[in-house]
């Protein structure tokens, strides 16, 4: 690993702390030296057993093409806005289905 890559693969690590420490999501940092590549999955509502994350990204940091890099910079950043947006979209559907809930237990008493 050159100078370079050990820089991006430090600034990487130190972005997804910060946006681990702001979201609260659970996100995950491999390090594949042998081919040169940082891979980062986020689980926007925390890890569970069984299920895949949200979203990925992958650096390649070998690459000569610095727009792939970069790419995938900005996809990290993006992520950020899409955990809160999938945070909020899992919120409301939990909010919902407790209305629903509530409705058919409301429906269930007025039965009886």
């Amino acid at each position: 690993m050159n100078k370079c890559q050990e820089e991006i693969l430090t600034f990487v690590v130190e972005m997804v702390a910060e946006m681990e420490r702001e979201t609260g999501a659970d996100i995950f940092v491999n390090y594949s030296p042998h081919v040169s590549c940082i891979s980062v999955s986020i689980h926007a509502n925390k890890w569970k057993s069984g299920h895949g994350s949200d979203f990925d990204v992958t650096f390649y940091l070998d690459s000569k093409d610095y727009d792939d890099i970069s790419e995938s910079f900005l996809s990290l950043e993006n992520a950020k806005g899409l955990i809160e947006k999938h945070q909020q979209d899992t919120a409301l559907r939990k909010q919902k289905a407790i209305r629903e809930l509530e409705e058919q237990l409301q429906r269930l008493k007025e039965e009886q």
